[in-house]
């Protein structure tokens, strides 16, 4: 059966990031050694990187307003989110899987105060409850 698969580039819109260049790498990995009978991978990203993956690759044109209201993807069986904060997750559509990905904590540590640091941990950890895998 072909597994349906969005991978998020969401963060690709800030170019010499680290999670620019991670979801650049992982995504060219997943295209190079996926099994097209098996796999069809679907990049969530903003217009101006489509192409990054090829032409022929499939594109899913993320928009800012998605935030507020993400597209149910149906037809998808697993979502691929790169960024531990972000907004862009499928919440109304349980069927599709999701995978999340932590890369750090570090808001933990910044100098911010109290109430701001306990919002970014609701917000991560209502990420971790729609998790599928992280």
């Amino acid at each position: 059966m072909l597994q349906r698969i969005v991978f998020d580039c969401e963060r690709m819109k800030y170019y010499n990031t680290g999670l620019y260049h991670y979801s650049l790498n992982l995504g060219q990995h997943l295209q190079t050694h996926s099994d097209p009978k098996r796999e069809q991978i679907n990049f969530f990203a903003p217009s101006q990187i489509h192409g990054k993956f090829g032409d022929t690759t499939e594109y899913i044109t993320q928009h800012s307003l998605q935030k507020f209201y993400m597209p149910p993807l149906k037809g998808f069986d697993i979502f691929h989110c790169t960024y531990q904060s972000s907004a862009y997750i499928p919440r109304r559509n349980k069927r599709i899987k999701v995978v999340l990905t932590i890369h750090d904590l570090n808001f933990i540590y910044e100098k911010k105060n109290e109430s701001k640091k306990a919002k970014y941990l609701r917000h991560l950890q209502s990420n971790i409850d729609r998790a599928d895998a992280i």
